[in-house]
Formats: C-alpha cells, sequence, structure tokens
C-alpha cells in the first residue's frame, strides 16, 4: 500500500469538501455554484487527467472539462464502467446528478463514488436553502404588495373624508347658518336663545372626527344624557337646560350625576363641561386628566 499516496489523497478529498462548503451559498448564481463545485470534484480525483465531472440540477448543468470556454457540452459517452452517476437527492425528491466519467485506462474508485455522494448531499442542501429563499423573498413581497394596497385604500379613505368634511363645511356656511343666524333673530326667551346657541355648537361639531372614547361615551349615554350632554358641552347652565327642555333643575342635575359615572369622572372637582368637550379632541392626542380645565 502507498501510504503517503493514499494521505495525498485523502488531502485532496478534505480540500475539496472544504471549497464546496465554501463555495455553496443561496445568494451565489446557480451556474457559478455548479462551475466551481464541478472544478473542484474534478481536482480531487485520482486521475484528474483522463476524468470529466458534470452536474445537473434543475434547469441548470457544467461539465468540465468542457469542449467549450462555457463547460456546457456534455462529453461523448464512456463505458458504463466508468462512469459513476450520483443523484441529488433532497426532501423534496431527486433533483440532479453528478456523473464522474472517466477514461478506458482508469477505473472509477471507491472513494471517488463516496465523495460524489458527499457532494451530491451538500448541493441537496444548498438547493434547499435556495428554495426557502425564495420562497421567503416571495413572501415579503406578497406582504409588501399587501401593505402598499392597504396604504392606496386608507389614503384614499382620508381623502374622501377631507373632501367630505369640506363639503360639509362649505354647506353648513352657505345654506344652514345663514337660516340659522335668521332664526335666531326671532328668538327672544332665554330658552329659545339656549336652544339656539345649542343648536349653532352642534352644527359646527357635525361631521368632525371623533375619538374612540367619545364614542364610548356615547354609546354608554341614553339618549336624553346624550342630549343633556350636547348642551352642557355647549356651555349652557342647568337653569337654562332646565328652561330649554321644560324639566326642573333636579332631573339635570340627575342627569348630570349619570353622566360623569358613566363617563369615569369620580373626581368632583373635574369641569364636566370641559371634560365633555375634550373628550372629542384632548385624550386623542394623549393629554393627561390634569390637562382638564379644574373648577
Amino acid at each position: 500500500m502507498d501510504l503517503p499516496g493514499e494521505l495525498q489523497e485523502r488531502e485532496k478529498e478534505l480540500s475539496c469538501i472544504y471549497r464546496v462548503t465554501k463555495d455553496l451559498s443561496p445568494q451565489k448564481a446557480l451556474e457559478k455554484t455548479l462551475s466551481d463545485v464541478a472544478r473542484a470534484l474534478h481536482q480531487a480525483l485520482a486521475h484528474p487527467e483522463t476524468m470529466t465531472v458534470g452536474i445537473l440540477l434543475d434547469t441548470s448543468e457544467y461539465w468540465y472539462p468542457g469542449p467549450g470556454p462555457t463547460g456546457k457540452t456534455p462529453p461523448v459517452s464512456q463505458e458504463p464502467e466508468n462512469h459513476q452517476t450520483t443523484p441529488i437527492v433532497s426532501r423534496n425528491g431527486t433533483l440532479g446528478e453528478i456523473h464522474i466519467i472517466g477514461g478506458s485506462a482508469h477505473s472509477l474508485l471507491p472513494q471517488e463514488a463516496r465523495l460524489a455522494e458527499a457532494v451530491a448531499a451538500l448541493l441537496a442542501n444548498n438547493a434547499e436553502q435556495r428554495q426557502a429563499e425564495a420562497e421567503l423573498t416571495e413572501a415579503m413581497a406578497a406582504e409588501n404588495r399587501k401593505t402598499v394596497a392597504l396604504t392606496e385604500v386608507l389614503a384614499q379613505i382620508e381623502e374622501q373624508q377631507h373632501h367630505y368634511q369640506t363639503d360639509l363645511q362649505q354647506d353648513l356656511n352657505s345654506r344652514i347658518f345663514p337660516i340659522l343666524s335668521r332664526l335666531e333673530s326671532f328668538l327672544t326667551g332665554p330658552a329659545e336663545k339656549a336652544l339656539g346657541a345649542a343648536l349653532r355648537n352642534a352644527l359646527l361639531q357635525f361631521g368632525a372626527p371623533r375619538t374612540s372614547r367619545h364614542r364610548e361615551l356615547s354609546l354608554r349615554l341614553s339618549p336624553r344624557e346624550q342630549e343633556i350632554a350636547d348642551l352642557i358641552a355647549s356651555g349652557l347652565s342647568t337653569k337654562q337646560i332646565a328652561h330649554a327642555l321644560g324639566i326642573t333643575g333636579s332631573t339635570i342635575e340627575r342627569h348630570r350625576h349619570n353622566i360623569r359615572k358613566k363617563a369615569g369622572i369620580s373626581c368632583e372637582s373635574v369641569h364636566l363641561a370641559s371634560f365633555l368637550r375634550n373628550t372629542a379632541s384632548t385624550f386623542a392626542h394623549g393629554t393627561s386628566k390634569s390637562d382638564i380645565s379644574w373648577k
């Protein structure tokens, strides 16, 4: 046994595995990968001068040494005993083959077949990585397309809301408020004037965006409580609201108590009118209760 020669061949095989491992990268072009791997495997053979290595993977192939500069033309068929075919198999099935074709003067060695199997396993693993990366890239692209589409829809909705609010404000200024001003000139009693002021304030707020806290409070209040809450927010006193609605002041006070309770106001020093006005805008911007007007 030529021990130095055997050691030299084993060193070539280990060097081949090391080079192939370094050459395999999901980001590297597949044809460049096949070229580098075929060359590394060819150099590790015992008689490379009489042998040809070919790698077929997916729709790509590379033969070395090939008759042309591209190395993509397969050689003339050789005798079966000098032609080693090693399948490249992944978890999804057979992906390709490694061919080692020797000349008539030299037969293929068992260790060369084992080396081809090791390289095939590395190529299969690399192919799975490429597939996983391609799927991830496609998934990210799909999510990005969804995000872009959603952003466009939200922008359209926001634009429509802006147009709606602009049109509404124009209608109020050009058609509603002039009529309301003429009606207010006929209002003489305190109750009538209070209702007129409350109506004007309600129209000014009509169509404006509402915060989630404002919507939640509106859902908790009864229709009568909502009506009184709007009048309180307009700045009317208990006496003025009682005159406007034709009910007693004690009834208004009971409704005020219920409104404070449903709004979660436990501190008596909180000014209810300021709280109701600020609910529609202040809490939407993170203002704390300390920013509310205190009585």
